[in-house]
C-alpha cells in the first residue's frame, strides 16, 4: 500500500490517495492497464512511462470533455508516481466488472440472432448515444470495436455498454489533412479512412455497423484472409459488408445506413437514433415534434398506420426514412471533404506501407 499526493481529479484538485495495485488486465504500446484499489474503490489504472506522457495526457483531456456521459467510461483523474526507479504517468478510469463486449461475443458463439435481436437493439441504442455525445464534442473515436466497449452488469439483467479507450481518438475542428496515417483496427475501418486517410465521424458509424453484425452473428463483418484483401475490398471496390439474411427487415434497413460507401451520405449517429429501428427504446422529443408538425402535410404510410406510431413494417419504415427522417437530418458540425474513392492519387503499395508504420 502506498500513499502519494497527486492530482486525483480535475474536479477535486490535489488530494491524498491510498493506492493498492492489483493484477494486470492488459498491456499495449502505450503501457499497462491494472486493476487497483484507490481509497477503497475498485478502479482501473492505465500507466505509461513519462516519456509517453503526451499521449496519455491527450486521452485525459478528451475524456474530460465527456465527463458525465453515461455511455462513455469515466476518468477520475491523472497522477504521476514512481515504480522501480522510473516515473510513470497514470489515468484513473472506471472499472467494468463485466469485461468487454468482445469477451461476451466470444462467450456466446453463434451470436444473438434471431431470438435476441431486440436485446441487441438496446445495446445499439447505448452505443449510438455514446457516439452522438462524442461527435457533438468534435471527437472521432477512430478505433471503435468490441474490445473497446466495456460491459457494466445491472441488476435487471440488461448490461450497460460504455465506449472506452480513447488512445487513438482525434479532435476534428475543420478539415482533416490527408497524411495516409492509418489509425485504428483494420477490420473496423471505413473505406474513406483506408483509401484517403480521412478521420471524420462517419468512420465511427461504419465501425458501429461492423460491431452490430458481430453482436448478431458472432462473426466478423468482414471475413477476409489477408491485409491486402482487406485494403483491396475497402479502397478499391464498391461493396459493403453482408447483412445477415435472417435479420429483421427494419434492422437490415438500419444497417444499410451505416454502410453507405460515401461518408457524406452515411447516416450520422443522431439520424440513426431517430431511425424507426430505435423506436421501441427511444422516442426523442425533437423527432416527436417533427412528426406532429408534418401530420397535416404528409400522406399516410402505405400500410395505413398513423405517422406517429412505432410501426416497423417495411412499408412504414420506408415511409418514415424517406419522408420524415430527411427533415430530421442533423448534419455534422464540421467539414467533410469531397469523396472520390477511385482517385488516381490512391496507391496500393503506399496504403500497405501505412498499415505497417
Amino acid at each position: 500500500m502506498t500513499i502519494i499526493n497527486a492530482h486525483l481529479s480535475y474536479l477535486h484538485g490535489h488530494v491524498s490517495m491510498e493506492i493498492s495495485k492489483l493484477r494486470v488486465l492488459g498491456e499495449g504500446t502505450l503501457g499497462t492497464v491494472r486493476l487497483a484499489w484507490v481509497n477503497s474503490q475498485v478502479v482501473v489504472i492505465k500507466s505509461t512511462e513519462l516519456s509517453k506522457w503526451p499521449a496519455l495526457s491527450k486521452e485525459y483531456n478528451l475524456l474530460k470533455k465527456l465527463d458525465g456521459c453515461n455511455e462513455v467510461t469515466q476518468c477520475f483523474g491523472m497522477f504521476n508516481d514512481f515504480e522501480d526507479g522510473k516515473e510513470y504517468c497514470n489515468l484513473l478510469l472506471e472499472y467494468a466488472s463485466g469485461g468487454s463486449l468482445d469477451d461476451h461475443i466470444k462467450n456466446h458463439q453463434g451470436g444473438c440472432l434471431p431470438e435476441n435481436e431486440n436485446m441487441v437493439r438496446k445495446y445499439i441504442l447505448m452505443l449510438l448515444r455514446g457516439l452522438s455525445a462524442i461527435h457533438q464534442k468534435g471527437i472521432v473515436h477512430c478505433d471503435l470495436k468490441p474490445a473497446n466497449i466495456l460491459v457494466f452488469p445491472n441488476e435487471d439483467g440488461i448490461c450497460r455498454l460504455k465506449i472506452a479507450d480513447f488512445g487513438n481518438a482525434r479532435t476534428v475542428r475543420f478539415r482533416n489533412s490527408r497524411k495516409f496515417k492509418i489509425v485504428g483496427t483494420p477490420l473496423y475501418m471505413s473505406p474513406e479512412s483506408v483509401a484517403l486517410g480521412e478521420i471524420m465521424p462517419p468512420l465511427d458509424v461504419w465501425s458501429l455497423g461492423c460491431i452490430i453484425i458481430e453482436m448478431l452473428t458472432g462473426k466478423r463483418a468482414l471475413q477476409l484472409r489477408s491485409l491486402k484483401d482487406l485494403i483491396t475490398y475497402l479502397a478499391f471496390t464498391n461493396e459493403a459488408p453482408s447483412i445477415p439474411e435472417n435479420m429483421s427487415t427494419i434492422g437490415r434497413q438500419f444497417l444499410e445506413k451505416c454502410f453507405v460507401r460515401n461518408p457524406k451520405e452515411r447516416w450520422t449517429a443522431d439520424m440513426l437514433l431517430n431511425h424507426p429501428y430505435m423506436f421501441n427504446f427511444a422516442y426523442p422529443l425533437s423527432f416527436h415534434k417533427i412528426i406532429k408538425s408534418n401530420l397535416s402535410t404528409c400522406a399516410s404510410p402505405p400500410c395505413g398506420c398513423s405517422p406517429v406510431s412505432s410501426c416497423c413494417c417495411p412499408d412504414c419504415s420506408s415511409y418514415f426514412s424517406g419522408n420524415i427522417l430527411r427533415q430530421a437530418h442533423m448534419p455534422y458540425s464540421f467539414h467533410i471533404p469531397s469523396y472520390d474513392l477511385w482517385s488516381p492519387k490512391i496507391n496500393f503499395s503506399r496504403l500497405l506501407e501505412s498499415f505497417k508504420d
